[in-house]
């Protein structure tokens, strides 16, 4: 199905988009990885007391991502003339879906850059 632009002169066909939804985490999903790591105190190898044990997420706070997922939205055009209507389309979902407009547009050079593996 067409992805309308406002104002664009017609619709991005589907086989002129690409758009990846892109799942980022640290192996756990949205749990936090470290709950599943035991720690050995520091104070080990003088007291000889080698019991480990999981640490209190509040000590590492700050220290560790907010969240343990993330996930993002990418949008790819077929030729560079459907690039204004994509990026109109993609910050119309944004306001329709109430999200953020964290759009990065490549510069030619990046996506040659990318597209050579260079």
């Amino acid at each position: 199905t067409p992805m309308k632009a406002r104002g664009a002169g017609r619709g991005l066909r589907g086989e002129e988009v690409v758009v990846e939804v892109v799942s980022i985490h640290h192996g756990k999903g949205s749990r936090d990885p470290v709950q599943r790591v035991h720690f050995y105190p520091k104070t080990a190898e003088e007291t000889g007391r080698w019991k480990a044990s999981r640490v209190d997420p509040k000590v590492y706070a700050a220290a560790t991502p907010s969240t343990w997922e993330s996930h993002e939205l990418r949008v790819l055009v077929a030729h560079d003339a459907l690039l204004e209507a994509a990026v109109r389309a993609h910050k119309k979902w944004c306001q329709e879906h109430d999200h953020p407009e964290p759009l990065a547009l490549l510069s030619q050079e990046e996506r040659e850059t990318i597209s050579t593996g260079g």
